[in-house]
């Protein structure tokens, strides 16, 4: 069997299900934390986090990398909010062509490459100063082998910065009843678990935790086939959207709640 096809095996989503879900999603907004709009809530999480880790290092015209980047606005983010010189690779043409026009609309300069993140363009290897992945290692399971596929992007002593959804907690088993097929492309692993990928890569941890207080956002994309009770399913999200948007409001009046295991909808393992 040959690389490709085993690194298909090991993929969990693969790269046709990326290229059709992006040939069906319209470009997202740009990334705004100073916004206090309601919806806005995870990326003002996202952003207290990097702000309060990457502020206590010298990064300013460092090269960024994001690994599984079609369609993402964070490479923006990071080159907008903290100087960095940003590329994207990511394995799907549909991807990599939505990057490509988010850096256009974003003005922001900077290459995308299509390729596997486990057989790298020679050109990329240990030139980058940052690796980014928001939501790509838990695809496979081999959580450690996904770790040192982007470990080989790095520069010597360079930062790794990995998220993953929290599918240990309220949202995974909400997921899991509502849209299995969705749960079953990811391999489920804690907080515990990834900075144990970390540390089995070498990297020291410099920030560990699960991010966002609460969040019940369930994708209902299909994945082999139509979702069963859609239109009960639709008004199911509606509602567990609506509540998730009740506890952000009270964020945004009174104070922050604690982020934790059970509720909140994000992970960040941070390592050099």
């Amino acid at each position: 069997m040959n690389l490709k096809s085993e690194l298909e095996k090991e993929d969990k989503a693969g790269e046709e299900y990326w290229s059709s879900v992006w040939k069906n999603t319209d470009l997202p907004e740009s990334l705004n934390p100073a916004e206090k709009k309601l919806n806005n809530h995870i990326v003002r999480e996202y952003n207290r986090v990097f702000t309060k880790v990457l502020g206590n290092y010298d990064i300013k015209g460092k090269k960024i990398l994001e690994v599984g980047c079609g369609n993402s606005v964070w490479l923006p983010y990071f080159a907008k909010a903290f100087n960095l010189i940003p590329s994207g690779l990511d394995y799907s043409e549909v991807g990599c062509e939505q990057e490509r026009r988010i850096f256009e609309r974003d003005g922001v300069k900077g290459d995308v490459y299509c390729a596997d993140m486990f057989n790298p363009p020679s050109e990329l290897v240990g030139q980058f100063d940052i690796v980014l992945s928001m939501g790509v290692v838990e695809h496979f399971e081999d959580t450690s082998g996904a770790i040192s596929a982007l470990k080989k992007y790095l520069k010597p002593g360079g930062m790794i910065i990995t998220t993953i959804p929290n599918n240990t907690g309220l949202l995974g088993w909400l997921q899991k009843i509502i849209n299995r097929p969705i749960y079953d492309i990811h391999n489920i692993i804690d907080k515990d678990d990834l900075v144990k990928a970390h540390r089995d890569n070498g990297f020291e941890i410099v920030f560990q935790d699960y991010v966002v207080a609460f969040g019940l956002h369930v994708n209902l994309d299909e994945k082999d086939g139509p979702v069963k009770n859609l239109k009960l399913k639709k008004l199911v999200v509606k509602i567990l959207s609506l509540i998730s948007s009740i506890e952000w409001m009270f964020e945004l009046c009174f104070f922050r709640l604690p982020s934790s295991k059970l509720f909140s909808p994000g992970v960040i393992v941070i390592g050099k």
